[in-house]
Protein backbone atom coordinates (compact mmCIF):
# COMPACT_ATOMS: atom_id res chain seq x y z
CA UNK A 1 0.00 0.00 0.00
CA UNK A 2 1.23 3.43 -0.95
CA UNK A 3 2.07 6.17 1.84
CA UNK A 4 1.98 9.77 1.01
CA UNK A 5 3.08 12.26 3.21
CA UNK A 6 2.92 16.13 3.47
CA UNK A 7 4.00 18.80 5.67
CA UNK A 8 3.04 22.68 5.19
CA UNK A 9 4.76 25.49 7.57
CA UNK A 10 4.11 29.22 7.07
CA UNK A 11 5.20 32.40 8.88
CA UNK A 12 3.83 36.00 8.57
CA UNK A 13 5.45 39.10 9.83
CA UNK A 14 4.37 42.54 9.17
CA UNK A 15 7.35 44.76 8.41
CA UNK A 16 7.55 48.63 8.61
CA UNK A 17 5.38 50.87 6.03
CA UNK A 18 2.76 48.58 5.56
CA UNK A 19 4.72 45.53 4.40
CA UNK A 20 4.25 41.55 5.10
CA UNK A 21 6.86 38.97 5.02
CA UNK A 22 5.88 35.23 4.55
CA UNK A 23 8.41 32.19 4.20
CA UNK A 24 6.57 29.35 3.49
CA UNK A 25 7.90 25.69 3.10
CA UNK A 26 6.00 22.64 1.59
CA UNK A 27 7.14 19.08 1.39
CA UNK A 28 6.19 15.94 0.26
CA UNK A 29 7.34 12.00 0.57
CA UNK A 30 5.63 9.30 -0.91
CA UNK A 31 6.72 5.52 -0.63
CA UNK A 32 6.00 2.43 -2.31
CA UNK A 33 4.11 3.63 -4.53
CA UNK A 34 3.07 1.54 -7.64
CA UNK A 35 4.94 1.01 -10.95
CA UNK A 36 3.27 -0.39 -13.63
CA UNK A 37 5.06 -2.28 -16.69
CA UNK A 38 4.89 -4.16 -19.45
CA UNK A 39 7.91 -6.33 -20.29
CA UNK A 40 6.62 -7.32 -23.90
CA UNK A 41 5.90 -3.98 -24.98
CA UNK A 42 6.64 -2.66 -28.56
CA UNK A 43 10.48 -1.84 -29.25
CA UNK A 44 10.49 2.26 -29.41
CA UNK A 45 11.60 3.71 -33.11
CA UNK A 46 10.48 1.47 -35.47
CA UNK A 47 8.03 3.00 -37.05
CA UNK A 48 7.94 0.35 -40.31
CA UNK A 49 6.48 -2.55 -37.68
CA UNK A 50 2.82 -2.37 -37.32
CA UNK A 51 1.50 -3.68 -33.38
CA UNK A 52 0.58 -6.91 -35.47
CA UNK A 53 3.33 -7.16 -37.53
CA UNK A 54 5.65 -8.55 -34.56
CA UNK A 55 6.36 -4.83 -33.07
CA UNK A 56 6.56 -6.68 -29.43
CA UNK A 57 9.76 -8.36 -28.17
CA UNK A 58 7.94 -11.68 -28.35
CA UNK A 59 5.41 -11.56 -31.14
CA UNK A 60 3.07 -14.79 -29.98
CA UNK A 61 2.46 -13.28 -26.51
CA UNK A 62 0.55 -10.57 -25.37
CA UNK A 63 0.93 -7.57 -22.73
CA UNK A 64 2.98 -9.34 -19.82
CA UNK A 65 1.92 -6.75 -16.97
CA UNK A 66 3.80 -6.55 -14.00
CA UNK A 67 3.15 -4.31 -10.86
CA UNK A 68 5.66 -3.56 -8.16
CA UNK A 69 5.41 -1.12 -5.23
CA UNK A 70 8.99 0.24 -4.75
CA UNK A 71 9.30 4.30 -6.05
CA UNK A 72 9.84 6.48 -3.91
CA UNK A 73 9.30 10.50 -4.10
CA UNK A 74 10.62 13.41 -2.28
CA UNK A 75 9.97 17.01 -3.29
CA UNK A 76 10.55 20.07 -0.60
CA UNK A 77 9.46 23.47 -1.81
CA UNK A 78 10.35 27.08 0.34
CA UNK A 79 8.93 30.05 -1.02
CA UNK A 80 9.40 33.78 0.41
CA UNK A 81 6.69 36.40 -0.47
CA UNK A 82 6.22 39.90 0.48
CA UNK A 83 3.16 42.21 -0.14
CA UNK A 84 1.98 45.65 1.00
CA UNK A 85 -1.05 46.23 3.26
CA UNK A 86 -3.39 48.37 2.58
CA UNK A 87 -5.15 50.57 5.13
CA UNK A 88 -8.41 52.36 4.69
CA UNK A 89 -10.60 53.60 7.44
CA UNK A 90 -13.70 51.63 7.21
CA UNK A 91 -16.80 53.64 8.08
CA UNK A 92 -20.47 52.24 9.24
Amino acid sequence: MARIQNWFFSVQRQLPKNTVLELAYNGNHSTRLPIIADYNQAAPNQPAKAWGDGARAIPTFGPITWLYSAATTTTMVSRPAWSTISRKACTF
